[in-house]
């Protein structure tokens, strides 16, 4: 089983890749079963929205320099590396 591919099935969905709230039939696939709720969820999103606004506050531009490189894992399904290149104002 490859957990990120949950949920994209191109069997099932037209545009399986594309996030649609709306989309029916989506018979949700997830680790067990009931809500998954994580207590750090509120720290972590806070933490991310202040490291958000700060980095926007101080930077003109940034452009990415290499191509993406995802992770090598079953379970997670974002990013390795993002080589990017950060111009200050």
């Amino acid at each position: 089983m490859w957990i990120p591919s949950a949920n994209r099935g191109e069997r099932v969905f037209a545009d399986p890749d594309r996030f649609g709230i709306a989309r029916r039939p989506n018979r949700h696939l997830a680790l067990g079963v009931g809500e998954h709720f994580c207590l750090g969820g509120m720290l972590a999103s806070t933490e991310m929205r202040i490291l958000l606004t700060e980095l926007l506050d101080s930077v003109r531009h940034i452009e990415q320099t290499a191509p993406a490189v995802p992770p090598r894992s079953i379970v997670v399904n974002g990013l390795e590396s993002l080589p990017v290149r950060i111009t200050l104002r």
